[in-house]
Parts: C-alpha cells; structure tokens; sequence
C-alpha cells in the first residue's frame, strides 16, 4: 500500500505514514474532489496531524489539503483535492466590457485574469474595503502560485459580467466547461509552487467493456430530474419608478410543447443564468471499475474512451468522458472506478 506523506504549506516533510487503514479519493475533471483517510491511533501521527492546522496528504500522485480531522478510536482525516484552494479567494462583481474593451472576451482571458486578481496581483483596498485600481496588496500575494500561460480560445458570443460577488473556483469552473477544459492544482513539492494547469480532453483508443475484460461492476445513470432548457432569473431594473428586481425568461434549445420545460434560477442577471441554467443537462454517466488499468497510466482525467455498455436487451457503444475517478485503497482490497459522461461535442 502506498505511503501518506504530510507536508505543511511551506512544503516541509512532516511524517510519512505507512499504518493505513484505508484511503479513498474522488477526483474530479472540472470540480473539487474529496478525501478521506482513516489512520491507527498513535503519539506519533496525533501530534503532528492535529497539532497542524494547514497541511497537505499526498498518496502517489494523489493530493488533498486537509479540510477536517476527527480523532476516537481512529483518526480520520477529511480533505478536499488542491484545487479547493482557489475557493479560498473572491472576485467581486466585474464587467469584461470595463475591462478589456467592446470587443468580447474570450474564457481563457477572464479566468486567467480572475486568477491573477485572486493570487499574484490581488489589488490593495482603501479604507472601506473597496479595491483600488492599478495596485497590488504584497500582504494577499502569492509569489509561488504559479498561472499558466494563454493558448488563446474563441471569443464569447456576448459580454461577459458578473452581479454579485463569486469564489473564484466557481468562476474557474463555468470558464473551463466553456473551453472544453479542465483544471487542477499541483503542490509541487519540487519546485515549492502551487501550480495551476489546465487539463485537456485528448482521445483513448482502450475500449472499456464486459468483453474486452477491462471493466466489472459496469453501472449506467441517466438523470433528468433538474433538466430544463428554459430559466427564470431576476435583474435589478434600474429605470423603475421602484426599487424592485424585474424576472425575465432565459430560452435555450428547441423544445416546444409538454418538452418545453422552466426552471427557477438563483442567478442575478443574465450572463450568471446562462451558466446556471447550463448545469441542468440530461445526463448519462457510467461507473466502472477497472481491470489492469491504472489511472494516470493507462488513463487520464479528460480521456474520452469508446464505452460498450450491455443490459438486458439494452445495448450502446458511446464515447465517454472521463470526469472523475473514485479510488479505494486498503492494505487488502484496493479499486479504481472512473466517472464516466457522454461526451456529445
């Protein structure tokens, strides 16, 4: 079984913890994964895990920040994958027209230009909290958080801007489902950076089926309980005789008819309810574990993989993608269960 090793943020070694009872990671394409470790009571792991309050667990090449730790007969630790950092800083309400011009903006630019606010060059506040332009607050900036250079991307239909104030992994996440990409954070231990990266889609010839013996306990999911192709959302109506919010209808697709369905969006304004009203899709997912394939070997976050996927009379040979991956390891049984979704684009 593979060690935990325990770095604070300074990229120090703190221990390397061999008694474990089990690891179980959820990795994720474009979102924030999970972890969860249980660990054999001993002075040793107590006092340098719960004497800590900010550190890092690798497993491989598997990291998490430590979000929580429970301490009984066990100790179990709760951690999120590295990218959870970046929902630790905010951007507030912007408008790509202010900023870069009449010309739309592409993804790319606005969420490298959120990272940058965010981390390398977040600007200095003046006495009522308000950000002041062209400045940087050396107290809030990260020298070693590391921002990729741009590729370039296709520009935005319309302008992009946002009502209320947003996490910064959020933001992150809507760019990149707009780009076709994922995303993660490296501790790098090596170089003592946090690294940005984009993750890409790229295409997998290994065949995952019954019959080729790649695959076992082969699941398939389709949901349409929150799908809708149509939203309502609120804008604060600047020209009313009154200070009230107007509710506007957002239509996607083509559906008419008993097909035709609404939703209610929490978003304000209409380029938040595109990207809300995006996330209610009809999806198709496959869980599977694997035979004598390794994650990061054989396969990739982003992979798209042909799915031969049989039940019954059912039968569908689909190209998937792979959005995540569960791993379980324990000193007896260890598995690896990718997070299959159709992958139609």
């Amino acid at each position: 079984m593979t060690d935990i090793r325990i770095y604070d943020f300074e990229f120090n070694l703190l221990c390397i913890m061999s008694n474990v009872v089990s690891s179980q990671w959820h990795i994720l394409y474009n979102e924030i994964g999970t972890y969860e470790g249980h660990f054999r009571i001993n002075d040793y792991i107590s006092n340098i895990i719960l004497a800590n309050k900010y550190i890092v667990l690798t497993q491989g090449d598997n990291q998490a920040i430590c979000t929580g730790k429970i301490a009984s007969d066990e100790l179990i630790v709760c951690g999120r994958t590295v990218n959870w950092i970046l929902s630790k800083r905010v951007r507030p309400p912007f408008k790509t027209k202010e900023i870069f011009g009449e010309e739309y903006t592409d993804p790319e630019t606005i969420l490298l230009y959120c990272l940058k606010k965010g981390f390398t060059e977040p600007p200095q506040t003046d006495e009522n909290g308000l950000e002041l332009p062209d400045t940087v607050d050396t107290d809030r900036k990260i020298d070693n958080f590391i921002i990729p250079e741009a590729i370039g991307s296709q520009p935005l239909t319309s302008h992009f801007w946002r009502i209320t104030a947003h996490e910064i992994s959020n933001l992150v996440i809507q760019m990149c489902e707009k780009l076709d990409r994922g995303h993660e954070v490296v501790f790098d231990i090596k170089n003592h950076n946090w690294q940005f990266n984009f993750l890409y889609p790229k295409n997998n010839n290994i065949l995952i089926s019954k019959e080729s013996k790649t695959t076992y306990d082969l699941s398939y999911t389709e949901d349409l309980l929150n799908f809708s192709e149509n939203g309502w959302y609120s804008e604060y109506d600047s020209e009313s005789d009154y200070d009230q919010n107007t509710w506007h209808l957002l239509k996607t697709g083509d559906s008419s008819g008993i097909y035709s369905w609404d939703s209610v969006l929490d978003a304000s304004g209409k380029s938040e309810a595109e990207d809300e009203l995006n996330k209610k899709r009809y999806t198709q997912t496959i869980e599977s574990k694997l035979r004598n394939l390794s994650f990061r070997k054989d396969y990739n976050l982003g992979d798209i993989i042909p799915v031969y996927a049989k039940f019954g009379s059912f039968e569908k040979l689909e190209k998937y993608k792979i959005t995540g991956v569960n791993i379980k390891i324990t000193p007896t049984d260890s598995y690896e269960e990718p997070i299959l979704t159709l992958y139609n684009k």
